[in-house]
């Protein structure tokens, strides 16, 4: 009898592990292409920071935000974000460098879809004082 119980829950524990997996499959994470700014790139003082960005997923997202941070201290210099009910969202933005000391940078972007499946991608970059 104790053979079987064991084998029971061998069995049970096998199916949620793989019908789990299963279930990444068919609800994957949305999809985050940082295309501007690229990783590494230094930018003087006054210069125009693009940001470019596409979100996309096989379901409706449900929001997404992106934030432009200094590493050193989390402050967020820049942030943009919207409730979406798209499959696809295209981010155009503008930051202008203004920093007053030498900063590494960080673009952060997250988007979330409606059953709480979320992304995150970064990109790191440096900004001159005048």
């Amino acid at each position: 009898m104790k053979n079987i119980l064991s084998f029971a829950l061998a069995a049970f524990a096998a199916i949620l592990f793989f019908s789990a997996c299963d279930n990444d499959k068919e609800n994957p994470l949305p999809e985050i292409t940082i295309e501007s700014p690229a990783e590494g790139t230094t930018f003087e003082f006054g210069d125009t920071v693009h940001i470019e960005v596409d979100i996309t997923h096989t379901e409706e997202l449900h929001e997404y935000l992106a934030e432009l941070k200094k590493v050193s201290d989390g402050t967020v210099l820049f942030s943009t974000g919207e409730h979406s009910h798209s499959t696809e969202v295209h981010v155009h933005e503008h930051w202008v460098n203004n920093v007053t000391s030498h900063s590494d940078m960080e673009l952060v972007v997250t988007a979330t879809d409606h059953t709480d499946k979320t992304s995150t991608k970064k990109v790191h970059f440096h900004c001159h004082p005048n």
